[in-house]
């Protein structure tokens, strides 16, 4: 057991990193957050968050109620479900039947969230035990927890260290070095379009209903577009949410890019812009808005990879785990990354209040996690496939670590 009056250390001030904080914060457990950026949004991450009904019983398990209550009150207006409301075909507008739906998710409303706004309220009230620039080098097994060593030469001890620090997480690649990632070929465009006057003059009115599926299916691989309206409640205690944008990916799988993968990772924010427009030039011109009007320093381009369901078995440790994208990464096909991450830091913060510091909580909450996270992914097999065309899991090549 480590030393329960040393904090846990939690590397990775995204979403699963700081509502774990949170939920630590409100069962009085000590812990600490090293972020490696130099700022909370140093990096474009895409922007809308859809949270179900699991995501929303641990963000309300994790916050404190007053904190949660703000929450709400600063995402976007959302339809319900998390299905798309509208499918079109994108060479003629016209509508489509839809083919699949994602799982059943009970009947809670899902939340709306800007990326942004969503970590700045899940900061809140922790900024004292935040620290940026702190990039992850290593860690240590001691007699008493674990000692992390930074790129800049400092180091923390800790009971407990936590890796929250994503799809390449450098906590995994030493904890776990035979874990593998496997490249779904998916690479997502991601982009921001603010509604204005003269966007609404040009683009699509039922596009605009809700989340909205546009595929180009005229060759072997599909060319996907999602999109959904960010429309933002404003009064006196929400004056700093975004302008009401279109949240929207532009999805393929990498050979259906006129660009060498090598060269597309490459591709600057304009670039990867420029590429969105060319794209889908061919498109009805009822879409073309949306590109046209895109706010071009922010969109970016992703490479999605995925674990398989079947998550590695390890011999719990209690000095070490992982939790969401950092040991579950999956493709945002599944509509519910950010949940399976949320609800893995509700779930452990309880564990280790409940249970203790030790290696049978690590335990229960690992083999929860695989069991929960499995069934997610699984499912984003599904969506892949009529998104961008997905393979098997057992034709996925392995991504280099």
């Amino acid at each position: 057991m480590g030393d329960q009056t040393a904090p846990i250390l939690i590397c990775g001030a995204g979403i699963s990193g700081l509502a774990l904080a949170q939920a630590l914060s409100k069962r009085g457990i000590p812990f600490r957050v090293f972020e490696r950026d130099p700022t909370l949004n140093f990096r474009a991450q895409g922007y809308r968050v859809r949270i179900n009904g699991d995501g929303i019983a641990a963000l309300s398990e994790a916050l404190s109620p007053e904190l949660y209550s703000l929450l709400v009150s600063r995402c976007a207006y959302c339809s319900t479900g998390i299905r798309p409301n509208t499918h079109l075909n994108a060479l003629n507008g016209q509508d489509v039947e839809m083919k699949i739906g994602p799982p059943p998710t009970g009947e809670i409303q899902p939340l709306n969230a800007d990326r942004n706004v969503l970590r700045h309220v899940l900061i809140h009230g922790l900024e004292d035990n935040v620290q940026f620039g702190k990039e992850f080098s290593s860690y240590t097994m001691t007699d008493r927890g674990v000692k992390v060593c930074f790129s800049d030469g400092s180091e923390q001890e800790g009971c407990l260290l936590i890796g929250a620090d994503g799809t390449f997480s450098r906590i995994r690649k030493q904890f776990l070095p035979e874990f593998q990632l496997f490249d779904t070929e998916a690479r997502w465009i991601y982009g921001k379009t603010t509604i204005t006057r003269a966007f609404l003059d040009r683009f699509q009115e039922r596009a605009l209903n809700g989340m909205t599926l546009v595929q180009d299916r005229s060759g072997l691989i599909p060319l996907s577009l999602l999109l959904e309206p960010m429309r933002f409640k404003r009064d006196e205690l929400n004056e700093n949410v975004p302008e009401d944008y279109v949240y929207w990916v532009l999805v393929s799988r990498k050979d259906n890019f006129e660009v060498s993968d090598d060269d597309l990772l490459k591709l600057s924010a304009k670039e990867v812009a420029n590429l969105a427009k060319e794209m889908t030039a061919n498109w009805d011109p009822s879409f073309h808005a949306l590109f046209a009007f895109q706010d071009t320093s922010r969109t970016s381009l992703l490479r999605i990879a995925t674990v398989k369901p079947d998550i590695l078995l390890w011999e719990a440790s209690s000095r070490v785990t992982l939790i969401g994208d950092a040991i579950h990464a999956m493709s945002p096909t599944s509509a519910a990354g950010a949940t399976t991450a949320l609800r893995d830091a509700a779930f452990l913060a309880r564990t280790l209040s409940e249970g203790g510091i030790n290696t049978a909580s690590i335990h229960k909450y690992e083999e929860a996690m695989r069991k929960h996270a499995g069934e997610v992914i699984r499912w984003s097999a599904i969506g892949g496939k009529w998104l961008f065309g997905m393979q098997s899991f057992d034709e996925l090549s392995p991504l280099a670590m």
